[in-house]
């Protein structure tokens, strides 16, 4: 199951990304669009090389089927999610709040990653 939640947190990390893309594209401010200022894109490159970082690791625990790698793929999993979620709100803002998607999404991410331990319960434990 662990390995599954990781799986799903990462899909659910994808999907934010989607949106968040989708959005700082179509976003006006100052007169262009804000997916066009360095400091959005610094934070959306941070959060995608995160994701990419624990992707490979979800793959490898699903081949391997140890409980080290499951926890270490799960453990990554989460940190990309919450990193998301952090960006997100940079991001988007107040758009979060009135977004039926980026609501469900975002409920989604809360609920997966707590699921199975998290890397603080993992370090404490």
């Amino acid at each position: 199951m662990a390995l599954a939640t990781a799986a799903e947190l990462i899909g659910v990390s994808q999907r934010m990304l989607e949106l968040a893309v989708d959005y700082v594209k179509v976003r006006q401010q100052f007169g262009q669009a804000v997916g066009s200022f360095q400091a959005v894109k610094h934070l959306l490159a941070d959060a995608l090389l995160e994701l990419e970082l624990a992707r490979p690791l979800v793959y490898h625990a699903a081949t391997r089927r140890r409980p080290s790698s499951i926890s270490m793929a799960k453990a990554a999993a989460g940190d990309a999610a919450h990193t998301w979620r952090a960006r997100r709100c940079s991001v988007m803002a107040r758009l979060g709040t009135v977004s039926s998607t980026i609501s469900f999404v975002d409920e989604a991410r809360w609920a997966l990653e707590s699921a199975w331990g998290s890397r603080c319960g993992i370090a404490s434990g």
